[in-house]
C-alpha cells in the first residue's frame, strides 16, 4: 500500500489536509482517520481481495474500515509525503455530508469494531456523531452537541477538533 497526504480545494483556495504518519498500526486508526481515503490510498489487487474489499455496509468511514482491515492482515504502507490529492470542498452533498446516513454508518462502524475499541476509541466515535448532529440541528440544538462535545472529549480534544474544522474551512 501507498498513501499520499490531501489538500483541500474550495473556490480556487487550497489549505494542507491530514498527513498520514508512517508506521500506524490498526489500533492507532480504529477511531481516528489519520487521513486515509478511497482517493488517496493506492494498493494491489491481492492485497483488496485478501481483505474482502470495501464493506458495502458502511455508507461512510469505509475507507477507514479498509485501512484498519489491511493493517490488521499484515499488509505495510509507505507513505508519499506530498500533497498529491485535491479533496474538492463544495457546498452540494457529499458521501460525508452531515445528516442521518452518516451518523448510521459511524454506529454501523463503531458496531462492527466494538470489541476491540477502547473507552478513548468510544468517545472519540460517539462525538463523530454528536458532531456531526451539532452540524445540521437548528442554533439550540447546536449549543447543545457542543456542550456534550466538550463533555465527551475535554477541552484540548475539543480545541483539536475546531482547528481541524477551522482548516478545511479555508479562509
Amino acid at each position: 500500500m501507498v498513501v499520499t497526504w490531501t489538500r483541500f480545494v474550495r473556490e480556487g483556495r487550497s489549505g494542507d489536509g491530514r498527513s498520514v504518519p508512517p508506521g500506524l498500526r490498526a489500533a492507532d486508526v480504529l477511531a481516528a482517520n489519520p487521513g486515509v481515503t478511497g482517493s488517496n490510498l493506492v494498493l494491489t489487487r491481492t492485497a483488496l481481495d485478501a481483505v474482502g474489499g470495501f464493506d458495502e455496509a458502511l455508507p461512510v468511514v469505509n475507507d477507514l474500515d479498509l485501512f484498519v482491515r489491511l493493517l490488521d492482515a499484515g499488509f505495510a504502507y509507505a507513505v508519499v509525503p506530498d500533497r498529491l490529492v485535491d479533496k474538492r470542498l463544495h457546498a452540494g452533498p457529499r458521501i460525508g455530508t452531515a445528516g442521518a446516513a452518516r451518523r448510521e454508518g459511524l454506529r454501523r462502524y463503531a458496531e462492527k469494531h466494538a470489541a476491540r475499541l477502547s473507552p478513548r476509541d468510544r468517545r472519540h466515535l460517539r462525538a463523530e456523531v454528536v458532531r456531526d448532529a451539532g452540524r445540521t440541528a437548528p442554533p439550540p440544538r447546536r449549543a447543545l452537541a457542543a456542550a456534550h462535545l466538550l463533555l465527551l472529549l475535554g477541552p484540548a480534544e475539543l480545541r483539536r477538533w475546531r482547528a481541524e474544522s477551522r482548516r478545511r474551512a479555508l479562509p
